[in-house]
């Protein structure tokens, strides 16, 4: 629930000290002076999308940690396969090399267990980005996702993950034709400006 709210990395992820986590805000707080591994070395906040049935997965799991561990405490904390109990002796604060094959072995037993089919921990990123994409209604809305997924434009974003949400393009259009023929006439000046800005970010990156 938590990799796909947030979009984080996985390597962020396993390496999240409780104290960057902070739900009351909806705030992830990924920065690498907090121990966090980033990509590029760029910390930033993420912000959770508040979904409410999802958040109360998220929640229990963060009440029940943060009553037993310290702050500088990994999230992402070890549980004992015999009993799902916190391993309190591998509560470890340092990142090993192994945290991230730990995330996806435990992944796969979880979703076994489940009766699921297995995805890799990246592809929780990669569903958020798409939902995320699917449901932006403005120009505005496109770069906040993008932003919050921590991609330097809206250009990186797309040519990532619009293969996915552009499925949806032909539907997507008509609707908006259907629900609102007015729309286009409607369109904002700040919407302008930044349906233009990706027009020159395209080219930039054509020429």
């Amino acid at each position: 629930m938590f990799l796909w709210l947030t979009g984080i990395r996985a390597g962020a992820f396993v390496s999240l000290p409780l104290k960057a986590v902070d739900l009351d805000n909806l705030e992830i707080r990924v920065f690498p002076s907090l121990g966090v591994r980033v990509k590029n070395k760029k910390g930033r906040i993420v912000y959770i999308p508040d979904f409410p049935e999802l958040m109360a997965v998220v929640r229990e799991w963060d009440s029940r940690i943060k009553e037993k561990l310290p702050g500088n405490g990994l999230w992402f904390a070890p549980l004992l396969p015999q009993t799902g109990e916190l391993d309190l002796n591998k509560t470890i604060e340092t990142i090993g090399g192994n945290r991230y094959r730990m995330l996806q072995r435990n992944s796969r037993e979880w979703m076994n267990k489940a009766g699921l089919e297995y995805h890799s921990p990246h592809k929780f990123r990669h569903g958020s980005a798409v939902n995320g994409m699917k449901h932006a209604r403005t120009v505005e809305e496109m770069k906040a996702v993008s932003q919050n997924l921590g991609h330097s434009s809206l250009v990186t974003t797309d040519s990532i993950y619009g293969e996915f949400y552009n499925q949806d393009v032909k539907e997507t259009i008509s609707r908006m034709g259907r629900s609102n023929p007015g729309a286009l006439g409607d369109v904002s000046e700040n919407d302008l400006k930044m349906a233009m800005e990706i027009v020159q970010l395209m080219r930039s990156k054509l020429t």
